[in-house]
Parts: structure tokens; C-alpha cells; sequence
């Protein structure tokens, strides 16, 4: 993922904190140039050092230093005003006539989205297909991926997905196949369609059955475990049927979303994040690891995530474990053992010391924009950034 931010990207300390897949570029060419000038000397005044050290530290005089700075600024500055001269004076610089023209901008090729098919391709488990044509009829068996369909402009092609599948609304009326995690082999079979969907829980059981029952439909699986690999689904459906022009807008329009939050969100420093905790679910209580989707939504909304260092994945952590990390937030999502997760934690007698109790600093956010692994995630990045840094006015 890429994060643009200003100056604030230059600063060292500023990079270490982030820890997010996101590589963070810097614009700002006069930063570049002052971070030049300002290593040049440090490299001139540690020579003069090294050369003066005689078995005890003898430290330059803050005058000397000045003078130097001065000097070579002051000899930079008179070199480039004598070069912006010599290219003003006519002859000077140039063998051509000095003509005025008008400023022209060449305009950017078109990015050609034609596939070409037959089309072989690889899933994100790395199983290799060929398509001799774009795939028309879609059954989609996860909710991410009906979303990621759906938003590249294939709701006309799908043809089936799951009784979990509510978004958006017209996905709630096609014609159910499948459930959580099992598959109406009957009724996909009867469909005959030419693209599966599928996702890593099928992976064991349900796709080696479909693969057998139709062996000529591609049993595609999308097993995106970060961000960018939302992403990459999002380009790989899009290729499959041919639909990669919508494909590749959508995830620009997803970049510019994430974009807006992590413009105000990673410049912040370590001492302006709140200490966050997200709760998958409350009893037993269980978390997200560092290789999750959703410790990188914490991260990149301006929190510092306690679940850092623990397993990969969805770890459990203890009652006494959470008062010891004494979150400022905490943020859950849907229903605990006793009424809603939210009111379980603000609720439990235990947990009244923890800042984030303590304080009223308990929310709930819509557990679809941040556990399923399709385009919502950046609604749910939004809403995170809402609740953790309500002052940055993140809309």
C-alpha cells in the first residue's frame, strides 16, 4: 500500500513507529535537498573530529561550526545564482534562437486493459488456471467475495453465493448455494457455472469436492490475508472477466479512501496514539495478530495496537493480560456470550481499572466493514480512525 504524506515522512523516529506494510515516499524535494546539505557537514565536522581525537573526546566550538554553515551556504548560493545568469544571457547556454512558446503538457497514454485470452492465471493459493474465455456465470461462496464481484460491475454474472451474503443489498436476493463454510454442491452443480468463488475455509473440503463434481469450472480461490491482497483480488477477478478497467478504478478509488485517512494518521507520533484494543470476540477474549487485516487497520488509524507481539492470526488473551496493556480504546465488534460485545467489556467487574472502561473509551463498530476481506475495508479504516483520533475530523 502506499501512503503519501509531507515532510513528517523524513523524520527517522517517525518511520520506525510505523509499522504497517505501507511504504512511505516523501515529496517534498526541498526536505531532500536541506537532508544533503545538513549530511555534508555532519560528514565534514565527525572528519575534523576524528582527526583531532587523541585518546579524549575535544568537542568543536558551536562558532566554528556556524562559520562553516555559513560559508558553504553562502558559496551554494553564489554558485547557483551565477549559473541562473549565465542561462539568462542570450548566446549563453544555448545554440538556439530564445523563442516564447506556449507550455504544453503531454497527456498520459492510455493504460490498455484488453486481456487476452485464453488467459493462465494463478489464485492467491498459487493453483494455476486457463481461461479460454472471460467467465460469465459467478458463484460466489464468501461475503468478500461477492462484495469484490459486486463492485467491479459483475452482478449481472452472478449467478449464486451464500446465506451470508447481504451487500451489498442485491446480493441478498440471489439464489443461495452455500453458507458459512459449506456449499450447496447440488445446486451449483444444476447452475452449471463456469467461475466458483471460493475462500481459504473451503479450501480443505469443499473445493477438492466441487473440482470433482465440475471439472471443468474454474474453483477459484481468494485467500487475501492483508490489505494490498484485497486488492490484488479485487485485479485478479477482474482479469478472469474481464472486467480489469472496473477492477483497476475500484482499487484506485479504495487507494484514494485509505489515502485520505493515512495522509493525517501517520504523521502522528508514538506519544499522540492511544493504545488500542481490538476485540474479535469477548469470551473467550480474543484479539488479532500482527498478520491480520485488522491490527493493520488499528495501526494505520492512528493506534498503537496492544496485540503487538503476540501470535499471528486470532490469539486469546487473558482478562489479567488486558488490565496489564491498559488500553485508551477499545473497540469491538457484534455480539459477546451476554448482549452485545461492548456492553460485555463496559459491563464485566473486572475490567473497571482499564482506562478505555474507566473512561467510557468502549465502541462498537460494524464488524462487516472490518472483517470481511473485500473493498469495505477502507469504511472500516474510516471508522476506526473516527473513534481513535476524533480530532483529525476524518470523514
Amino acid at each position: 500500500m502506499k501512503v503519501r504524506h509531507s515532510t513528517a515522512c523524513c523524520n527517522p523516529n517517525l518511520l520506525g513507529r510505523v509499522r504497517t506494510p505501507a511504504q512511505v515516499e516523501c515529496f517534498s524535494a526541498e526536505k531532500e535537498a536541506g537532508k544533503c546539505v545538513i549530511q555534508a557537514d555532519i560528514d565534514f565536522f565527525d572528519d575534523q573530529y576524528q582527526r583531532n581525537k587523541k585518546g579524549k573526546f575535544r568537542m568543536i566550538s558551536f562558532n566554528k561550526i556556524i562559520n562553516y554553515t555559513r560559508a558553504k551556504i553562502g558559496f551554494l548560493s553564489i554558485a547557483l545564482t551565477a549559473v541562473l545568469m549565465i542561462g539568462l544571457l542570450p548566446g549563453c547556454g544555448s545554440t538556439t534562437e530564445n523563442t516564447t512558446s506556449p507550455v504544453t503538457t503531454t497527456p498520459p497514454p492510455t493504460t490498455d486493459y484488453t486481456v487476452t485470452f485464453p488467459l493462465t492465471i494463478k489464485d492467491q493459493t498459487g493453483q494455476s488456471f486457463t481461461f479460454t474465455k472471460p467467465a460469465t456465470k459467478i458463484v460466489s461462496l464468501a461475503p468478500g467475495n461477492t462484495e469484490i464481484a459486486f463492485s467491479i460491475g459483475l452482478d449481472a454474472n452472478i449467478i449464486g453465493d451464500t446465506t451470508y451474503c447481504d451487500y451489498p443489498p442485491a446480493a441478498a436476493s440471489k439464489p443461495k448455494m452455500g453458507g458459512f463454510s459449506t456449499a450447496d454442491t447440488e445446486a451449483i452443480v444444476a447452475a452449471q457455472p463456469d467461475l466458483i468463488l471460493t475462500a481459504n475455509l473451503h479450501i480443505t473440503k469443499v473445493v477438492p469436492q466441487l473440482q470433482s463434481l465440475l471439472p471443468k469450472t474454474a474453483v477459484f480461490t481468494l485467500n487475501p490475508k492483508t490489505i494490498q491482497d484485497v486488492m490484488d483480488a479485487m485485479i485478479l477477478v477482474g482479469k478472469i472477466t474481464d472486467h480489469l478497467k472496473q477492477a483497476t478504478e475500484q482499487v484506485a478509488a479504495l487507494q484514494a479512501k485509505f489515502d485520505s485517512v493515512t495522509s493525517k494518521t501517520v504523521p502522528l507520533t508514538s506519544f499522540q496514539k492511544p493504545k488500542v484494543l481490538y476485540v474479535l470476540y469477548p469470551d473467550p477474549l480474543m484479539t488479532v495478530g500482527p498478520d491480520t487485516p485488522q491490527y493493520q487497520l488499528v495501526e494505520l488509524a492512528g493506534g498503537l495496537s496492544i496485540s503487538r507481539g503476540m501470535a499471528n492470526g486470532y490469539p486469546t488473551m487473558s482478562i489479567e493480560a488486558l488490565v496489564a496493556a491498559n488500553p485508551d480504546i477499545i473497540i469491538t465488534s457484534g455480539m459477546g456470550t451476554a448482549g452485545s460485545a461492548k456492553d460485555q467489556i463496559l459491563n464485566n467487574p473486572q475490567l473497571q481499572t482499564v482506562a478505555a472502561v474507566k473512561n467510557k473509551q468502549v465502541f462498537d463498530i460494524d464488524g462487516n466493514i472490518i472483517q470481511r476481506m473485500g473493498p469495505r475495508l477502507a469504511d472500516g479504516l474510516i471508522a476506526m480512525a473516527q473513534v481513535i483520533h476524533p480530532e483529525l475530523g476524518i470523514k
